[in-house]
C-alpha cells in the first residue's frame, strides 16, 4: 500500500502547506486543479496507483478519474482523499483548515456530479427552464 510522506513541520509562522503527493505550498505551486466531489458511503472498489503503490478508492472518485482523464496529456489534480492522509487526524485537522486556499489558488475546480444518467439531463434541462423564467420575469 502508498505510504504517505509525513508533512513538514508547522512553521514559526504556525502553518504548513497543504499536503499533496508532492508537497508544495498552495501560493507558489505550479498550475493545478482542485476536485470537488461527494466521497459517498460505498467502501473503496477499486486502486489509483502512486509511486508504484496501490491507494484504495471510493467508486465515485474512480469514476471521476476515468471521467476526468485526459488522453493525450497529463494533468495536476488536487484531491482530498489522495493528499490527505486521510488515516492522521493530525493531518487531516491541519489540511482541512488549508482547503480554503486551495480551491482559491486552483486554476479550475471540477465539481463532480457524478456519472452521467437520463435523470441528470432532465434535471438539467428543468434548471435551465427555469433559470429562463426567472430572467424574463
Amino acid at each position: 500500500m502508498y505510504q504517505y510522506q509525513p508533512l513538514p513541520p508547522i512553521s514559526k509562522t504556525g502553518r504548513t502547506p497543504p499536503g499533496w503527493l508532492e508537497v508544495a505550498d498552495v501560493t507558489t505551486a505550479p498550475p493545478y486543479e482542485a476536485l470537488s466531489y461527494t466521497w459517498g458511503s460505498d467502501d473503496p472498489t477499486d486502486y489509483i496507483w502512486i509511486q508504484g503503490n496501490p491507494l484504495p478508492i471510493k467508486p465515485n472518485l474512480a469514476a471521476a478519474l476515468h471521467s476526468l482523464r485526459l488522453t493525450t496529456s497529463g494533468r495536476r489534480l488536487w484531491i482530498d482523499a489522495l493528499c490527505i492522509d486521510q488515516s492522521n487526524l493530525e493531518e487531516r485537522s491541519r489540511q482541512v483548515s488549508y482547503m480554503r486556499l486551495v480551491y482559491k489558488h486552483a486554476t479550475r475546480v471540477i465539481a463532480w456530479l457524478g456519472v452521467h444518467t437520463p435523470d441528470a439531463e432532465v434535471a438539467f434541462e428543468v434548471t435551465r427552464r427555469l433559470a429562463d423564467v426567472e430572467r424574463f420575469h
